[in-house]
C-alpha cells in the first residue's frame, strides 16, 4: 500500500539528510543509501530520484527526457483509477473519465470473481472498445479463482491484470491466462 501524506512527509524528512549536500549527479549511490535507510517508501525515494534526475538534466542543459535515450512520443498516455462500488456505479465513473479524455482505466476489484466480472463488463460496455482496461485486485485473489476470472478477461477485451493482483506462485503466474499480453 501506499504511503499517507503524514508518513510519506516523515518518509522525506528522514531522507533529506542523505539528499540535501550531496551530488545530483550521484543519483544511484544517493537511492542506494536510501534504500539502507529505511525499506519501502517507494513513494518518497520515486520523488527524491525525479528529482536528482531533473536536477542532473538542468545542470547538464538538456531536456529530461535525453538522460533517457531521448524523447520517444509526443503525448504520454494517464491512467485513472476506478474505486471498488457497484458496476453501474464504476460504469458511470468511467464514462465520465473517458469523457474527459482519459483512455486507460485501472479498475479496482476485490476478489469475488462474479461480481468482479460484472464490475468490468459494465464498464466495457459502458466505454467501449477504445478504452484500454486494466484490473488490480491487490493480491484479493487465490490461484483458482485467479485462473477462473482470467478466462473471462480476454472476452471482455481486458488488456491486462498484474501479478500482484494474484496470490500466486511464480510457477502458478507463468501459467496462469491472466498475465499481459
Amino acid at each position: 500500500m501506499g504511503s499517507t501524506k503524514d508518513t510519506l512527509h516523515a518518509e522525506l524528512e528522514l531522507f533529506r539528510p542523505m539528499v540535501v549536500g550531496q551530488e545530483a549527479h550521484n543519483i544511484e549511490a544517493i537511492l542506494v543509501a536510501l534504500d539502507r535507510a529505511l525499506r519501502g517508501a517507494p513513494q518518497a525515494k520515486a520523488a527524491i530520484d525525479c528529482a536528482l534526475h531533473e536536477l542532473k538534466a538542468r545542470a547538464l542543459g538538456v531536456p529530461l527526457n535525453s538522460l533517457f535515450g531521448g524523447q520517444v512520443r509526443d503525448q504520454l498516455p494517464i491512467l485513472r483509477i476506478l474505486a471498488i462500488k457497484t458496476p453501474s456505479e464504476m460504469a458511470a465513473a468511467a464514462q465520465k473519465l473517458v469523457d474527459k479524455g482519459y483512455r486507460y482505466l485501472k479498475i479496482k476489484v476485490h476478489g469475488e470473481v462474479e461480481e468482479d466480472v460484472a464490475r468490468v463488463a459494465a464498464i466495457r460496455k459502458q466505454v467501449g472498445d477504445e478504452v484500454h482496461l486494466t484490473i488490480d485486485a491487490n493480491q484479493s485473489y487465490t490461484p483458482k479463482d485467479a485462473i477462473a476470472a482470467s478466462t473471462v478477461w480476454p472476452s471482455i477485451a481486458l488488456i491486462c491484470a498484474s501479478s500482484r493482483s494474484m496470490r500466486m506462485t511464480s510457477k502458478a503466474w507463468r501459467s496462469s491466462p491472466a498475465r499481459c499480453h
